[in-house]
């Protein structure tokens, strides 16, 4: 996550040095990223959470946003990320991919618009020596856009999922896993 973290305080300086005039956030985007991406798996009457990461998954997104005379700007978005976790033999889990559809707020400076997305996201869970479900969550994250052209834009953004109860779905025996997905992500989009 080494890379998020250059990201974010090249972000936050972009931020600070901003200055509050608006231009246009609207209109249509897509673009792509590159995620680190940790599922965490909590095993009942297990005393250590039990923790899986893809270094580095790759992802798409797309989305629309439409700017208010405030600077206010609303969006929705929908994103895939190819990540795939694995555990260890104590947890038979394993989970694939990370699709999410979401709504954004944010508020667009000059060449910055920091924004909050609230959504539902699912993954695949599949479970070693048999069987796969899908699972879903509400998901929460944070980040913000730099403008670095007319119509192209860098990102980087925090976004957790807690899916909760992931065994049950496998039948009663195994109601004692609960399992979240946190990422960090760096992306260039650009805009239509």
């Amino acid at each position: 996550m080494k890379f998020t973290s250059i990201s974010t305080i090249a972000l936050v300086a972009g931020l600070s040095a901003s200055a509050a005039l608006a231009q246009d956030w609207g209109g249509f985007y897509a673009g792509v990223s590159l995620n680190s991406a940790d599922a965490n798996t909590d095993v009942a009457g297990f005393p250590a959470n039990l923790s899986s990461s893809d270094s580095a998954a790759l992802g798409v997104y797309a989305g629309y946003n439409y700017q208010l005379a405030s600077n206010l700007v609303l969006g929705g978005e929908l994103s895939y990320v190819d990540m795939a976790t694995s555990y260890n033999l104590i947890s038979p889990f394993t989970n694939e991919g990370l699709t999410q559809i979401r709504g954004r707020v944010g508020y667009g400076m000059e060449m910055v618009m920091p924004y909050l997305a609230l959504g539902y996201a699912t993954t695949d869970i599949n479970i070693i020596g048999g069987g796969s479900n899908s699972a879903s969550a509400m998901s929460i994250g944070v980040g913000a856009e730099i403008k670095v052209g007319e119509n192209t834009l860098m990102r980087a953004e925090y976004t957790s999922a807690d899916f909760g109860d992931i065994g049950s779905s496998f039948g009663a025996d195994r109601d004692d896993f609960q399992m979240d997905v946190e990422s960090m992500s760096v992306g260039i989009g650009w805009k239509f």
